[in-house]
């Protein structure tokens, strides 16, 4: 079974004193005196979890607490703080079984993620001195020391720590490259070039969804943010006159690529940026795309960017996740959309999820109308997307009986004036 990840609760509090006693007397060996760390008991140590771990504690205090379990056990946790605006690593500890078994990292990146999500740019850490070991690992993270050296007490023992800072700032082009670079052979083999139209995550066929396929016949059209090519591929198939896919990443290129080619024809491949297209003012009829520039480019810009690569009259269309959706979807991959609403829609606009290296943009309706007129588009349709009954997907973000009640996907449909 998969190590899950979530966040902590206070049922949690005893096995995560028994863990992060474990993982000291493990870890500290040779660094703290033997007997103090043998006279550690796990209950001390769950009952200061347990005031932590209060609702209302943890929001007062801006602390992120997450939990790795295996087989419904904890075998590992994090906790991230918020002091003002710099974030701070409180605690990053594993059960010793589990040492060495990429669980480490994978907490260290959420709760670095968590801290960036809610404001901060940079973040620090105290480590004991002499943990060579505990220093390498966060060195090869970024992490460096500051030559801040503190006498502390940990659980009654003196200790000496050092800090270390890292700054948190990402570049959005290249940490969403980066994680479609890693998804590339996934959706390679998921995602085929079928040459029956069918929308979102649960193939919602374009007559079921009322024939929303743009008309693109003798059209010039261009796909932003392309991956595998497969919506180019229903253009090409409807008789455009020319189709080009735009793709930031260079591994989702080159299976569009292989496919092209599989297909008999070659189709115009761009390396490239929906924030700044590499095209000329008035180059195409149709800008389109779906799960593309929709939830991974900024609508503030890529979408400016598209009117000015319009001609007049062109037609703009984009698939991506609704905003019932956003607002109900969870933080880890995992765990299915619900009934409650999980974030407030003021305000929603940039998105970091903990799990995952991408950052997705989300917007409300009203936003999303005033960003479509003042680019100078005339909007024709907003088609919002259900699944039909009993239907599957192999995407885990909702099941076919939310998704029957709530859209997961929306379209817009703008035209340009001119």
């Amino acid at each position: 079974m998969a190590v899950r990840y979530r966040f902590a609760d206070t049922p949690d509090a005893d096995a995560l004193g028994a863990l992060h006693t474990r993982s000291w007397q493990a870890a500290y060996r040779g660094l703290i005196d033997q007997a103090a760390l043998d006279g550690l008991d796990p209950a001390d140590k769950a009952a200061q979890f347990l005031a932590m771990l209060d609702p209302g504690s943890r929001e007062e205090r801006a602390v992120v607490w997450i939990v790795a379990e295996l087989d419904g056990d904890p075998v590992g946790h994090a906790i991230a703080q918020r002091h003002e605006d710099e974030g701070h690593l409180h605690a990053l500890y594993l059960d010793p079984d589990h040492f060495g078994t990429g669980v480490g990292p994978t907490l260290h990146d959420m709760a670095l993620r968590a801290l960036r999500r809610i404001g901060c740019n940079r973040a620090t850490l105290r480590v004991l001195d002499g943990n060579d070991r505990a220093i390498g690992f966060y060195e090869r993270r970024g992490w460096r020391l500051t030559g801040n050296r503190y006498e502390d007490e940990w659980s009654g023992i003196a200790v000496v720590d050092l800090e270390m800072a890292v700054d948190l700032d990402v570049d959005l082009l290249l940490a969403n490259r980066q994680y479609w670079n890693e998804q590339a052979p996934i959706y390679a083999a998921k995602q085929t070039w079928n040459p029956e139209i069918d929308w979102g995550i649960f193939g919602i066929t374009d007559a079921e969804a009322g024939h929303i396929f743009p008309d693109v016949e003798a059209k010039d059209v261009v796909e932003l943010g392309c991956g595998t090519a497969y919506v180019s591929s229903w253009c090409h198939n409807a008789g455009a006159r020319r189709v080009v896919g735009l793709d930031n990443s260079p591994a989702q290129l080159a299976t569009a690529a292989r496919r092209s080619a599989d297909a008999g024809w070659r189709l115009p491949l761009v390396l490239g940026d929906a924030h700044r297209l590499p095209f000329a003012d008035d180059s195409f009829d149709v800008a389109i795309n779906e799960y593309g520039a929709a939830i991974w480019c900024d609508p503030r810009i890529w979408i400016p960017e598209a009117a000015r690569v319009l001609r007049p009259g062109g037609t703009l269309w984009f698939l991506g996740n609704s905003v019932q959706f956003m607002l109900c979807a969870p933080e880890f991959e995992d765990q299915l959309a619900g009934s409650a609403l999980l974030r407030p829609q003021r305000g929603m606009h940039r998105f970091e999820w903990i799990d995952t290296d991408n950052i997705e943009f989300h917007v409300s309706h009203g936003e999303m109308i005033s960003i479509l007129t003042g680019a100078g588009f005339v909007i024709e349709a907003l088609h919002e997307l259900y699944s039909p009954a009993n239907a599957t997907t192999s995407y885990g973000l909702a099941d076919g009986d939310w998704a029957s009640r709530w859209p997961v996907e929306e379209v817009w449909v703008a035209r340009l004036g001119g």
